[in-house]
């Protein structure tokens, strides 16, 4: 076990370390040349949704059939390569939602026991 904490002494995953150098060496409009085609439109197309209907990370990623973590990832580090003055609409939409998520969760809370309550009375 000595040995291979001797070959792979900064804990890395083998070509992890590559990918991260890769990615630091990059500027933004270098990595958004790379971004594949799919992706990039992907991106815009979450991006024109969230400001037209103010959905949340969670409603976007369901409705486009990916997870809220590519969501996520999408709007906060590709978007901004991509276009500036969007990624800043998204963000705020985003903050909005954030800053609302006690209010929504106390309210499908109290949905889910009056649902409850019906249904144990009937």
């Amino acid at each position: 076990m000595a040995d291979k904490e001797k070959k792979n002494p900064g804990g890395v995953k083998r070509g992890e370390k590559h990918r991260l150098i890769v990615r630091e060496n990059m500027d933004e409009s270098c990595w958004a040349e790379k971004m594949k085609d799919y992706i990039h439109k992907r991106v815009l197309d979450i991006c024109n949704h969230i400001i037209e209907t103010q959905h949340t990370v969670r409603q976007a990623a369901s409705v486009f059939g990916v997870s809220k973590s590519t969501v996520h990832k999408d709007m906060i580090e590709r978007l901004p390569t991509i276009n500036k003055r969007l990624a800043g609409k998204v963000r705020n939409i985003l903050e909005h939602n954030k800053s609302e998520r006690h209010i929504r969760c106390g309210e499908a809370t109290r949905k889910k026991y009056k649902d409850t309550k019906e249904n144990s009375e009937t």
